[in-house]
């Protein structure tokens, strides 16, 4: 089953004290953090949904991620970003992962708890006390998505899910905030070692660059968003530097990958050509094989070190 995850980060605000103190402890942002680890468990369809903060989306663009914005991000709660994300991805998962931002300190085991668990919400624990990520069956999000009642993500998910399963890890970041300064150093510290990963930068290329994570995520977007401009702000890039991306990959290749309908008042549409569909269809299973592979090697290679 293919998962996704939805990292909420539209609360976090440059103008936020506890944030600031956070990032200048923990060098990586509470978001970076999620998605390293998500990355490490091989989840790489991941959705960060922010709020006015550009400089966040500049600073994660490296992680081939897509973007969405809450821009009621002050006045509105994280479930109204949760829906915001999930709408975005669920169509296109099997399950989707849960991360809001406040809860950074999860470990990859418990998420590969929660992967092989069933059930239409799946919650860790830790001494008794139920914790992040939630992960939900693709299935009942339209439900997500239409509950209005009181009671935030939580209430969404009892109200929605048939079957929520709970599994205890042993893991005591799952259940743990940002809370004071001292608390915080004793999480990260504890984090650090496991976020330890192989970095690897797949791609294609001939003369000039095909394909690799920015332009994946582009055509992924191009293809759900029907539109090369509002695929370019999900993925946060610029309008000029998405069609550069597209022009040199379609000269390489000698072919088109966008099939483009200009459009008049409303502006033109875009959709995937049927070979742009075929590469980026064999361009993912090739990604992921590679990433597999690659993960696998580096649990071999440094097996009962580096936090193995």
């Amino acid at each position: 089953m293919r998962t996704g995850a939805v990292v909420t980060a539209a609360n976090i605000t440059e103008r936020d004290e506890n944030i600031n103190a956070f990032d200048d402890i923990a060098v990586m942002s509470a978001p970076e953090r999620i998605v390293a680890t998500l990355k490490k468990c091989g989840i790489d369809d991941i959705i960060v949904v922010t709020g006015y903060d550009a400089k966040l989306r500049k600073k994660m663009r490296h992680f081939g991620l897509s973007f969405a914005e809450n821009k009621g991000y002050d006045v509105t709660d994280v479930l109204q970003s949760a829906k915001l994300g999930l709408e975005k991805i669920y169509r296109r998962c099997d399950r989707v992962l849960f991360c809001p931002s406040g809860y950074p300190f999860f470990g990859d085991d418990t998420v590969r708890a929660l992967v092989s668990s069933e059930g239409d919400a799946v919650i860790p624990s830790y001494g008794g006390k139920k914790g992040h990520p939630l992960l939900i069956d693709s299935e009942i999000v339209p439900r997500i998505l239409s509950y209005e009642e009181e009671g935030g993500m939580s209430g969404a998910v009892k109200k929605s899910a048939k079957t929520i399963t709970v599994v205890p890890v042993d893991d005591m970041g799952c259940v743990s905030s940002k809370s004071d300064e001292e608390e915080i150093k004793k999480l990260i510290d504890r984090q650090n070692p496991t976020l330890i990963r192989p970095q690897i930068e797949i791609g294609l290329a001939g003369m000039r660059n095909i394909m690799g994570m920015q332009m994946k995520q582009l055509l992924i977007q191009v293809d759900r968003l029907g539109s090369v401009r509002e695929a370019s702000e999900s993925v946060g890039i610029s309008y000029s530097a998405a069609w550069n991306l597209i022009k040199e990959s379609e000269e390489e290749l000698g072919s088109g990958l966008i099939d483009r309908q200009n459009g008049g008042r409303f502006g033109g549409t875009a959709r995937l050509t049927g070979e742009g569909r075929i590469i980026l269809d064999r361009y993912i299973k090739y990604e992921e094989e590679v990433s597999e592979f690659a993960n696998a090697k580096f649990d071999e290679c440094f097996k009962g070190i580096l936090g193995r």
